[in-house]
Parts: structure tokens; C-alpha cells; sequence
């Protein structure tokens, strides 16, 4: 079971594990490009921003040391204002090559809010190019040439309950199977009706949290607009808020260490490897970025109308009813206490009102991000190795953060009188 708590609230739920290839591993175009306007910091402000960074990294030190982590980053953001974190530890174990806060981290299954949040555009958007993708669009109508090729019980399945883990399909298909074929959209639509092909133990509508469900949603999109997910994600996501460091699969050159690489465990050793997700499971799971362009996506989730700035206004990616979908559970169907929504499952916490959180790992890297839209503020942490004892070293960087960013808003406040 994987561990996902903070400020003494916990949560369990299960980790995804799929075989992929001959290493087993377990798995769990023009662009409009706008960034977040930045107020100056104060004397004060930037004092405490420094501050607070040191502490992150003390906090850091502590926790990679402990838990014996290659290297961790951490930091804290709200709508305007400077990212603040740092960061500890080496990019590829003994190799004495440090990490820095602008690396990019492997984002693993938190690639999903970016998926549900890219189709919810869409969404806004109205008419496609080969039709109109709504909340309740089936299977059987965003993917018309598989209808008579997967078993009729997916044939319903709603966009909708794919983004919701609702849909029924089973958790992984054979990812290896589409083998050489060039063609990203192609080799999709082959393993969705590969995955699909027969009935699932799941009925659709109960909960059973899905990678294939997630690919079957991208080529959902991809059909629609007859462009690729990854495409989409560049001109929906990235482009739009300006995310020049994000990008799909291993970060960093294979064979260089000119960005940190992932690790196992293999007993008391911390192995360096560059390896991923199967590219056709981008959709679920192999987006990398910075944590500054990380927090920025987040905070896209933090908006209201009630709040809206300049800085919000720049940020903004689809509507606020939009938003609050991608944000609501299903209150009809009972899954475990996951409250799973669209990309992002939803807690209450007394440091942050409703909460949004999602945790993400290729089995090589572990991602955590904690987002508060009654604060406008996002809380991320990362590290470069996955394993059973790593959620919980991430877990305990978050009280730190989330102490230091409500202390930044009071120097703000006393700063503005």
C-alpha cells in the first residue's frame, strides 16, 4: 500500500503495478505562450524567501539523509508570488554531479490532472475537428472503428467515468504489445482495443483506478482533434502557461547526466536508471518538468472568480464551472474513501479547506504536489527513487512547507501596511 498524508491526515490507496517489456519493472505547433506576472518582492519579502528556502533545504538534508534518498526537491508557491523551494542530493548516486532547482522531476500518475485538465479545454472549446468531446461523450462515440472490436459492456463508458477511474477498464493492458509500430496514435488506439477486448471484474461505474482508462481518454482526444497527446499537451498545457521545461519520458539525455536520473532499490543500493513508462501510457503517466513549471500548472488549479487577479487572469485555462468538474467526485458511487475526481483526489484539511492531491511514480521516481485553492497556494515535493519508505520521507517535508508559506503570507500582509 502507498502512503499519501500530511499535517497528521492520512490516506491509503493502492499502487498500480504493470510489467513492462522484458524488465519487469512495476509501474504504478504554435504555441500562445503567457507566464504568471510576478509582484516585486518587498526587502522583507525577499528576507523571508530566503529564509524559507534555507529551512526547506535543512529539511531536505535531514529527510534524504534519513530515508537515504540520491537527491530531494521541495518547495511552496501562491498565485503572485516566487516559487520558493530548494533542493539536496546528487543527480545519478556517487556520481558527486548535484541536482538544482531548475532539474526537471519525472511526474509519473500526476501527469493525469495535466490529461483531464488538456481534454477539459477541449471540452470549453465546443466543436473539433471530428466532433464535439463533451463530459458525457461514450466510448463507443469518441472512438467510433473500435466499436465492434471491444466487448459491448466499455461501449457507455463516458469520458467522464474514464477520468474519474469509473469506467470499468481493467488497471493496465500488455503496453509492450503494439511493439515497433512509429505511429503514437496508432499504437494507442491498438492497445485500447487490445485492453478493452474483453469484460472487466469491474462494472463500469464502480471505482478501480485505471492507466488504460486514462489512454483510452487521450485517445478519445486524439481521435477528435486528429492530433497526437503529446501534441495536444504542447499546445493545451505547456504553451499556454509557458512551461518550457516540461516534456514526455526519461529526463535529460540518455547516457549524460545533464538532468538527475531515476533509481531502484536493490537491497541497500540506490541504482541509477534511465528508464520509463511505455510512451503509448503518456496519457497516465510521462510528463517531467521543473518544479517552478510544476507549481505554475498547479496553481492553475487554485482559481475562482470570487479571486480573480492579473495573476490568476494568466493562468486561467478553462472556465471556472469547468474547473470546479475536474474538481467534484461523483457523490453517487462509494470508492473507498478515494474521493477521486478528474486527475486530482479531494480532501478536506484544516490548513487548507478543500484540498486537491495526487502522487505519481514510474518505480524509478516519486512525485507528491498538494494543492489548496482557499490558500492559492500548491505544495510540491520530489524525489529521484521510488520505493516503500519514500512516500513517507516526502510526506514529512510537507508540514514544512505548508508552516513556511502560511508565515510568508503574514510578511506579506504586515509588508502591505
Amino acid at each position: 500500500m502507498n502512503q499519501i498524508s500530511c499535517h497528521g491526515f492520512t490516506r491509503r490507496f493502492p499502487l498500480v503495478v504493470v510489467c513492462i517489456l522484458s524488465w519487469s519493472l512495476w509501474l504504478f505547433g504554435g504555441m500562445r505562450v503567457s507566464a504568471q506576472r510576478e509582484a516585486i518582492p518587498s526587502v522583507s519579502e525577499a528576507g523571508a524567501q530566503e529564509t524559507s528556502e534555507s529551512q526547506i533545504r535543512s529539511e531536505l538534508i535531514r529527510i534524504a539523509k534519513l530515508y537515504k534518498l540520491p537527491s530531494m526537491f521541495a518547495g511552496y508557491q501562491r498565485i503572485g508570488t516566487p516559487f520558493v523551494g530548494s533542493v539536496f542530493g546528487t543527480r545519478k548516486n556517487n556520481s558527486g554531479v548535484q541536482v538544482t532547482l531548475n532539474d526537471q522531476v519525472h511526474l509519473g500518475s500526476c501527469t493525469k490532472a495535466m490529461t483531464a485538465t488538456m481534454i477539459a479545454r477541449l471540452i470549453d472549446r465546443g466543436p473539433l475537428k471530428h466532433g464535439h468531446l463533451k463530459w458525457e461523450t461514450t466510448i463507443a462515440e469518441g472512438l467510433p472503428e473500435l466499436v465492434k472490436q471491444i466487448d459491448p459492456s466499455f461501449a457507455d463508458v463516458t469520458l467522464r467515468q474514464l477520468l474519474m477511474h469509473r469506467g470499468g477498464c481493467p488497471q493496465n493492458t500488455n503496453w509492450a504489445a503494439a511493439g515497433r509500430e512509429p505511429d503514437m496514435v496508432k499504437k494507442r488506439r491498438f492497445l485500447v482495443r487490445l485492453g478493452l477486448e474483453r469484460a472487466s471484474d469491474h462494472e463500469p461505474g464502480q471505482y478501480l483506478y485505471s492507466n488504460l482508462g486514462y489512454v483510452v481518454a487521450g485517445a478519445m482526444a486524439e481521435r477528435m482533434t486528429g492530433r497526437a497527446w503529446e501534441d495536444l499537451m504542447r499546445e493545451e498545457i505547456f504553451g499556454p502557461l509557458g512551461l518550457r521545461s516540461a516534456g514526455f519520458g526519461v529526463p535529460g539525455t540518455p547516457g549524460k547526466i545533464d538532468q538527475p536520473w531515476g533509481h531502484q532499490s536493490v537491497g541497500q543500493r540506490r541504482v541509477p536508471r534511465q528508464l520509463d513508462n511505455p510512451a503509448p501510457l503518456g496519457p497516465a503517466g510521462t510528463i517531467h518538468m521543473s518544479m517552478a513549471d510544476w507549481a505554475k500548472f498547479c496553481l492553475s488549479h487554485t482559481l475562482t472568480k470570487e479571486l480573480e487577479t492579473d495573476e490568476s487572469k494568466d493562468l486561467k485555462l478553462v472556465s471556472y464551472d469547468t474547473l470546479r468538474a475536474l474538481h467534484l467526485p461523483p457523490s453517487d458511487v462509494d470508492d473507498g474513501g478515494q474521493n477521486y475526481a478528474c486527475g486530482w483526489r479531494v480532501f478536506e484539511r484544516k490548513w487548507g479547506g478543500t484540498v486537491l492531491t495526487h502522487n505519481g511514480s514510474n518505480t524509478m521516481w516519486f512525485a507528491v504536489v498538494w494543492v489548496s485553492p482557499e490558500n492559492q497556494s500548491v505544495y510540491l515535493a520530489a524525489t529521484n527513487i521510488a520505493g516503500s519508505e519514500v512516500g513517507k520521507g516526502l510526506d514529512e517535508i510537507f508540514s514544512t512547507l505548508i508552516r513556511l508559506e502560511k508565515e510568508s503570507r503574514k510578511v506579506k500582509l504586515n509588508g502591505n501596511h
